[in-house]
């Protein structure tokens, strides 16, 4: 993108300022002088080139087709769920912004501290957390059964790998960036099953889900 050297306060209002010039100098010189001639005009332009040398971390099978009939059927069935629980739920928010934002992150250490920061906001737990992230997890992740057990053992593997890597203990990159896509997955999958269902379960309707 390119940069303005001088200041926006200098652009700011300049017709305002500069209204008395222009409408003598077109009284004395006339329309063409005082548009294209002006004699209060902004400096000359100078600018240069920003470049951070932006670089994001992708998700794993990331899509590269466009999207197809079926996805926009759903997306128009499910739109007005999520615009409310986007604008009216602030862990639904959080979570959706930090599903969008680990990418940006500097290395997947932080990205999977930013990730399970969304994934803990969904259940607003201060205590037990591992447990009960991985028990509450699994009700949003499968039905009861064998495929909750799964999902309830590969959510608490992968918090394992979170604690490591937010703590700073040595992790190799492969099992690092693995950390990172398991999690993605995981708040992803969470957020469409909060989209599905119209809000953000609470604590007591997961205990529900679990125990009745």
């Amino acid at each position: 993108p390119a940069v303005s050297a001088y200041s926006w306060n200098l652009i700011a209002g300049h017709q305002r300022q500069t209204a008395a010039s222009f409408h003598a100098q077109l009284a004395e010189e006339g329309v063409e002088k005082a548009v294209f001639e002006p004699r209060r005009s902004l400096p000359k332009f100078s600018g240069g080139l920003l470049d951070y040398h932006l670089s994001m971390l992708v998700p794993r099978g990331l899509k590269e087709l466009p999207l197809g009939p079926e996805e926009a059927h759903w997306i128009s069935e499910h739109i007005e769920r999520f615009q409310m629980l986007a604008s009216g739920d602030e862990r639904f928010r959080f979570a959706l912004e930090a599903s969008v934002d680990w990418r940006y992150s500097k290395d997947p250490r932080a990205a999977i501290s930013r990730l399970w920061a969304g994934i803990e906001s969904l259940f607003g737990l201060t205590a037990e957390l591992v447990y009960r992230v991985s028990l509450f997890g699994s009700v949003g992740l499968a039905a009861r059964g064998e495929e909750r057990l799964k999902a309830f053992r590969r959510i608490k593997a992968s918090y394992g790998t979170r604690s490591k890597a937010v703590h700073g203990e040595p992790l190799s990159e492969e099992k690092l960036t693995s950390g990172m896509h398991e999690a993605f997955d995981i708040l992803r999958a969470l957020l469409l099953q909060c989209v599905l269902r119209g809000s953000v379960p609470t604590e007591d309707e997961l205990y529900r889900e679990l125990l009745c």
